[in-house]
């Protein structure tokens, strides 16, 4: 079974508006003028449902840039069917839901209970859990394409997976929980929130390191290979460039926005590495990474999921 894809190009910072109707609308605006962009629309109904809800804080727009494919045409969803069999798919801008897993067949075996489907970045199929194993499906070649992987081939547990599932960006490393995790696009660095401090390695767990920083925040987003995005804990009114030292036992932190009593919901660095879009009160703004600049509204109405940056 061969799926085919299609639909235009979104441009500029894409950002999600979610209602509790189900209604998944993406925007965009051009971050150089403002002007709005495409807009994009998926809908949710009957016994169909999404992994992540769009409309809360965290995780943030990083972790639910994997509800969706590359291009922005497919939304992954589970839907339950039969006897009450939960199924992974996708839905169409056209309002279909297209079931990728196969109806069990037969009296015995255990009857499918799949949840978290989200892209894997780097190999575009859908992958999701089941209670014992990891799963994944190609969306163009539909169920015959199904496979059942063990965690420990990614030296992981599901213990904290099922209620939220995402990847790295490097495809590599599945995660479970709120996303306050960060990675570096050459896959090299992780850099974990904590209480105590940023716990800094290769991988949480292996060769680490504890920094304490001199004002601790959750990491949102890598901007390169050494500096990342983090979101002041607590009231979320600052946002930090921190960069990781060459040993990573270090931190140094720098303050990107004026002192302020608006809280922060959502960042995203431009692909440029020369400056982010944030959140504030429902307002989208840019500001350079430089920090020497007053922050420039460029539109309204986002619910606080910042999903891509695109040229």
């Amino acid at each position: 079974m061969v799926i085919p894809s299609g639909g235009g190009s979104l441009r500029g910072i894409v950002y999600a508006n979610c209602s509790g109707s189900g209604t998944y609308d993406l925007a965009s605006v051009d971050p150089s003028t403002g002007a709005a962009g495409e807009r994009r629309t998926f809908l949710i109904e009957g016994d169909e449902s999404v992994a992540m809800d769009c409309n809360a804080t965290v995780p943030g727009g990083f972790v639910k840039r994997q509800m969706f494919n590359r291009d922005f045409t497919r939304m992954a969803a589970s839907i339950t069917v039969g006897n009450d069999e939960t199924h992974i798919g996708y839905v169409t801008l056209q309002r279909t839901m297209i079931d990728l897993t196969p109806l069990s067949r037969g009296y015995g075996g255990t009857r499918p209970d799949y949840v978290g489907g989200v892209f894997n970045p780097a190999d575009g199929r859908i992958w999701f859990e089941s209670k014992t194993s990891l799963g994944s499906v190609d969306a163009d070649a539909g169920p015959p394409s199904l496979k059942m992987s063990a965690t420990d081939a990614f030296g992981s547990s599901l213990g904290d997976f099922r209620s939220l599932f995402w990847f790295s960006p490097d495809g590599k490393v599945p995660q479970g929980g709120f996303g306050f995790s960060a990675f570096s696009p050459d896959g090299k660095t992780q850099v974990e929130y904590s209480p105590s401090g940023f716990t800094i390695g290769p991988e949480i767990g292996e060769g680490t390191t504890t920094v304490s920083g001199p004002e601790l925040c959750w990491p949102k987003q890598f901007v390169d290979d050494k500096r990342f995005l983090c979101l002041q804990a607590g009231g979320a009114h600052q946002v930090y460039l921190m960069t990781v030292s060459d040993d990573r036992k270090r931190l140094t932190q720098k303050p990107l926005l004026p002192e302020s009593d608006k809280t922060v919901s959502d960042v995203l660095p431009s692909p440029d590495a020369t400056a982010m879009a944030f959140v504030s009160d429902g307002m989208l703004y840019t500001v350079p990474l430089s920090g020497s600049e007053e922050p420039a509204q460029v539109g309204d109405g986002s619910s606080g999921s910042l999903l891509a940056w695109l040229p």
